[in-house]
């Protein structure tokens, strides 16, 4: 029999009893193979059971501040340790230490800083950005799209204010910005005092800050926030708002969804509180397999085009329901805006008798607000699971994103994003050779590890 007879090659042929020349060329290199153990050998071709330790990653150095006593390989990670102080609420406070040295002295205290601003806070160490001067309240209405009624009282430790010279102040989150200003006026029709308020913004949502400013000593108080809602009315004469120094009235703020888990049928302004159960594919076999999801509504999809073309449509019937929305809210907004202009006229009057109209009114056009035909844009998240490996997703905001930009916080667990023409994505590479994400558009993504509540905007949807 004729091969290799040479026991110390890898050829080696135990039948065989003739060497063949040449036929010995591999020369056997016993050693670990195992690359998860410290000692493998790269070189090794033959396993000799010699792996024994797995190897453990981590700092060596047993006087840096990470020092890992199990690492029996150093990965270069060693940091030393940085003292300084550890909580953030401190002005001291070391972004870069890692040990506490009890430094942390003043705790920081947001307010204005600027002394020639009406709320300037001489304790402030840190500017909030809210700075505002009473000289600036010059609100004028021809410069916003929208507007919404407020009709609210003080309330100071209690007790409701009958100062005529005490105020509301409403304040633009986005734009810092007074968009609309109100002091207390007495309705002798039943003796209590008021503020009747316009709000004014030209966004379709909004968070406005309120603020109550004390005339008799200048001071001003932050009572809270509340939702701008466009050509609405929060609030009446027999149901008024009630803001105060310890922020709104908790009797009147919760979730007003009544499909929400936790709907508070008492509440008249929405704190954002609202809970509802995510439904979604339960089915764990399905591509898009929602883990969260606790209501299954029918959704799986079993392969990625089907999944992808769901996607698309449901962004396509997204951009159908906004279309419905413009068209209703141009049908209703007439007689709401009419309703309002009366609304304020009559507030503007000096005749105590046109309370009650005023009141009926009011409830009018908040029944028509609240009404089924009447159809409410709201802002809700709309999040997107990515598992690990391929999957596809739709981009569902109206403006167009870089995708750089897009996915900066996720761009180490994405391998590449394909678009329908092929471009792709490198995020590793710093190359994006597909540009803008746009409305309404698929695209495929692999990642190296599962993404969880990943969203690009809000969107807006339609409540009736």
């Amino acid at each position: 029999v004729f091969g290799c007879t040479d026991t110390n090659y890898l050829e080696f042929n135990f039948l065989a009893n003739v060497d063949t020349l040449g036929s010995c060329s591999i020369e056997v290199i016993l050693g670990c193979q195992n690359s998860l153990y410290l000692q493998y050998n790269v070189l090794a071709n033959t396993d000799d059971e010699s792996c024994l330790d797995i190897t453990e990653f981590g700092c060596m150095d047993a006087i840096s501040f990470n020092f890992d006593s199990i690492a029996n390989t150093d990965d270069n990670s060693c940091m030393p340790f940085v003292e300084g102080c550890l909580i953030n609420l401190y002005m001291e406070y070391n972004s870069s230490a890692n040990t506490d040295d009890g430094s942390c002295q003043v705790l920081i205290e947001l307010g204005c800083m600027d002394e020639t601003m009406y709320n300037f806070n001489p304790n402030a160490n840190i500017d909030n950005g809210l700075c505002f001067s009473l000289d600036a309240i010059n609100v004028n209405p021809s410069d916003y799209q929208f507007n919404m009624s407020v009709t609210a009282q003080i309330e100071f430790t209690g007790v409701l204010s009958e100062d005529m010279t005490d105020s509301i102040l409403f304040i633009s989150s986005q734009t810092n910005l007074v968009i609309g200003f109100g002091t207390l006026e007495l309705l002798p029709l039943n003796g209590n005092y008021y503020s009747f308020i316009t709000a004014y913004s030209n966004s379709v949502f909004e968070e406005i800050n309120v603020y109550l400013l004390t005339a008799g000593d200048g001071s001003d108080t932050y009572a809270g926030n509340i939702d701008f809602v466009p050509n609405s009315s929060l609030g009446s004469i027999s149901n008024p708002i009630i803001f105060s120094s310890n922020s709104i009235n908790p009797d009147q703020i919760g979730c007003t969804d009544p499909d929400a888990l936790n709907y508070d049928l008492d509440a008249l302004v929405n704190n954002s509180s609202c809970q509802y159960p995510i439904s979604g594919c339960m089915d764990s076999e399905a591509v898009n397999y929602n883990i969260v999801a606790v209501n299954d509504d029918g959704s799986c999809q079993y392969n990625w085009e089907d999944a992808y073309l769901t996607q698309v449509g449901q962004i396509i019937d997204m951009e159908t329901q906004m279309t419905n929305l413009v068209d209703s809210l141009s049908e209703v907004n007439l007689t709401v805006i009419d309703l309002q202009t009366v609304i304020d006229f009559l507030s503007n009057s000096e005749t105590s008798s046109n309370y009650l109209l005023i009141d009926s009114l009011q409830q009018e056009l908040i029944s028509l607000q609240n009404s089924s035909n009447q159809i409410q844009p709201t802002h809700i998240d709309y999040f997107i699971d990515f598992p690990e490996g391929w999957s596809m997703f739709g981009y569902n905001c109206y403006e167009p994103q870089d995708i750089s930009s897009a996915f900066i916080s996720q761009s180490d667990k994405i391998v590449i994003i394909k678009d329908e023409y092929g471009s792709s994505f490198f995020p590793n590479y710093n190359f994006n050779g597909i540009g803008d994400l746009n409305y309404a558009e698929g695209y495929l993504i692999k990642t190296n590890e599962v993404i969880n509540q990943f969203q690009f905007c809000k969107i807006l949807i339609l409540e009736e």
